[in-house]
């Protein structure tokens, strides 16, 4: 497989937070929507230190078992600042999935971008995809829905497998975060509930940790 490379923050495997089963979770770097009240804000930059090319995140993804894969999350950062990256990595994963045959694993995206335009102009981008939870990130909206930051944001399926997976009943409960940790400190994967990170903040404080470079403000 050839293609672009891609600009990713990071990936990883398994995903229990963003989408049903266990999932790989692959993060886009840089973001031009910049929401305010961002949660990655980390992952705004496009740091061009940061590209792979889309055949070694293909071969990543290839590496996990196929019993151990129930879907793949695209994220970010926002992934159709990427079109070319994005439109190689989705075809990769099809390809992929052509390959391991049987029930397939199924790919949701998360985009900051409108839902009409998801459906409309921007429907080429995620051609191999499911389904994509779309719009941006409204601080004054946020709320408790599944997989939604915010309340305007929509799930838009596009296949039938996109309709099955993503109905509420199957979905993990937004109370999780998922914490992992790795050379370069900690850091956390979900959609937090409202209040949640500045209750994170208040109690580390009050055990005497200090958090440094947070990707978040408070």
């Amino acid at each position: 497989m050839t293609g672009p490379d891609v600009l990713v923050s990071r990936v990883h495997h398994p995903v229990t937070v963003l989408g049903p089963g266990r999932r790989a979770g692959i993060w886009f770097q840089g973001c031009t929507i910049r929401c305010a009240g961002c949660v990655a804000v980390d992952t705004w930059r496009a740091d061009p230190g940061t590209a792979v090319p889309v055949a070694e995140v293909i071969g990543w993804l290839e590496s996990i078992p196929e019993a151990q894969l129930d879907g793949v999350t695209v994220s970010g950062g926002e992934p159709t600042d990427q079109p070319d990256a994005l439109a190689a990595v989705l075809a990769g994963v099809e390809a992929l999935r052509r390959r391991r045959g049987g029930d397939p694993f199924d790919v949701l995206v998360f985009s900051g971008r409108e839902p009409e335009w998801v459906e409309g102009l921007g429907r080429h981008l995620f051609t191999g995809a499911d389904a994509v939870m779309a719009g941006p990130y409204v601080e004054a909206l946020a709320g408790t829905s599944l997989l939604r930051g915010s309340d305007n944001q929509r799930l838009v399926p596009l296949t039938d497998l996109g309709t099955h997976r993503f109905t509420d009943d199957r979905l993990p409960p937004r109370q999780r975060l998922q914490v992992e940790a790795d050379d370069e400190g900690l850091w956390m994967m979900g959609i937090p509930l409202p209040g949640v990170m500045a209750g994170l903040v208040r109690g580390a404080h009050d055990a005497g940790l200090v958090l440094r470079g947070r990707s978040w403000s408070t």
